[in-house]
């Protein structure tokens, strides 16, 4: 068999360019057509959303035809808000860490879209499904069969040409047992079980999110005791092949953290990503990873700065222009590598408490402007309707094209013409002040 990350290289479905010679080292080489990765954590969640058990959001699941007119854009769906056109054109994504799929639901058509637009996907096996990967089994495997499938929904043995990656679970340390590290590794063997019955001949890598700065180790160090405890299960489950680590896994964590350190504001073990990468490829060698959720929210924006400083939304865009300065593809030591990041993320989550709500580099526009659309019965939900609302860009949206799009060019220089979904906030002077913080 082989893997899918040549075909995911190729420079006409990347943009940026991917990192060769030495970096296909051994181990490396599990996800090096990866790179780079340009990522939006993405959930597209209507401002009237609120779980329930049996409504028209009784999952968050939202990459699917139901929801069409969030992701979709025309001519294709002529309605549609045109979310995956957007970041890929005028942000350079070229990734989606996605975080839920049930498998009642039909993603055809997002995964088509995604591909459309030259953004890979990494499909998930949420936290509801690998607690209980036993009773879960029949649904992981049919998430499974859905990503064996062509574009037009035959199946096949090789992944939809969008997905390039399984995330199985999502900050399992963080919890509180409802999901653990070997149920992460028996989701896996599952994974591979049916990759087996379809005949697959290209697979894709495995990668689990852990959380950053909640359970350091005994030496400081973030992320390193969890994802030890993962390589720890795989290696357990009788299930995994022995080289399961070695050819399949890409280890993944979420910084909120600074990008470095000022001077007098953080002890050696405060967890700045500067730190951490040295750090974790000692720990690691020659496993490569990259950051699933990286940046903070507003209201712990000045986290690690010297005071005065004032949380805002322009003090959240110098927090997360810096973390992404520190969190570019690179070659780790050891024959490991940084593969790149996912922003988080894309829409402030305002049923969410405290700086959990803030870390959108979109926010509603306020006062709440949306159109409504018709969405069908789907599982316990009746028919109803969904709001596809209209979004106004953040600081943060200037800083993240900077880094994704742009790189080392100047900010926006580029006209950017708003959909009629859009709203542009970046003016000139806010433009220059930006520029002159990623640049400082």
């Amino acid at each position: 068999m082989s893997s899918s990350f040549a075909r995911v290289a190729d420079a006409s479905f990347m943009p940026g360019v991917p990192l060769t010679g030495s970096f296909l080292s051994p181990l490396a080489q599990t996800g090096a057509g990866l790179a780079p990765i340009q990522g939006m954590a993405y959930q597209p969640v209507p401002s009237d959303y609120m779980p329930c058990a049996s409504c028209v959001y009784y999952d968050s699941d939202f990459v699917n035809i139901d929801f069409k007119n969030l992701w979709g854009a025309p001519p294709t769906y002529p309605d549609g808000r045109g979310d995956l056109k957007i970041m890929a054109e005028d942000l350079g994504i070229n990734f989606l860490h996605i975080y839920d799929w049930n498998p009642l639901r039909d993603h055809l058509p997002f995964l088509n879209e995604a591909y459309r637009y030259h953004i890979r996907v990494a499909v998930p096996i949420s936290n509801y499904f690998a607690h209980d990967p036993s009773g879960q089994e029949a649904n992981i495997r049919k998430i499974v069969s859905q990503v064996y499938v062509d574009e037009a929904g035959h199946p096949t043995r090789t992944p939809h040409p969008a997905v390039v990656m399984w995330l199985i679970a999502n900050e399992y340390d963080n919890s509180g047992g409802y999901v653990t590290a070997a149920d992460i590794a028996k989701v896996a063997a599952i994974i591979l079980a049916e990759e087996k019955t379809l005949g697959a001949t290209e697979l894709l890598p495995i990668s689990s999110p852990v959380t950053f700065g909640i359970n350091g180790d005994s030496q400081g160090r973030p992320a390193v005791a969890a994802i030890q405890a993962l390589i720890n299960a795989f290696n357990a489950n009788k299930d995994l092949p022995s080289d399961f680590v070695s050819t399949r896994f890409i280890a993944a964590t979420n910084p909120q953290n600074r990008g470095d350190t000022l001077p007098g504001t953080c002890p050696p073990t405060c967890g700045t990503i500067a730190q951490f990468l040295p750090a974790f490829a000692a720990a690691f060698p020659g496993l490569s990873l990259w950051f699933a959720e990286l940046g903070t929210g507003v209201v712990q924006s000045c986290a690690g700065y010297p005071a005065p400083c004032n949380p805002s939304e322009m003090q959240q865009a110098t927090f997360n222009a810096e973390a992404l300065k520190y969190s570019k593809p690179q070659l780790l030591a050891g024959g490991g590598a940084l593969l790149g990041s996912a922003q988080f993320e894309f829409l402030n989550e305002i049923w969410k408490p405290g700086n959990e709500a803030t870390f959108g580099v979109y926010k509603y526009h306020d006062p709440l402007e949306y159109r409504t659309y018709h969405t069908p019965a789907n599982g316990p939900a009746p028919a109803g309707t969904y709001r596809v609302d209209t979004l106004v860009r953040k600081p943060s949206w200037t800083v993240l094209q900077e880094a994704f799009r742009f790189d080392a060019s100047p900010l926006m220089t580029q006209t950017y013409l708003p959909t009629s979904f859009e709203t542009a906030t970046a003016t000139p002077d806010l433009q220059t002040t930006l520029a002159h913080r990623v640049a400082g």
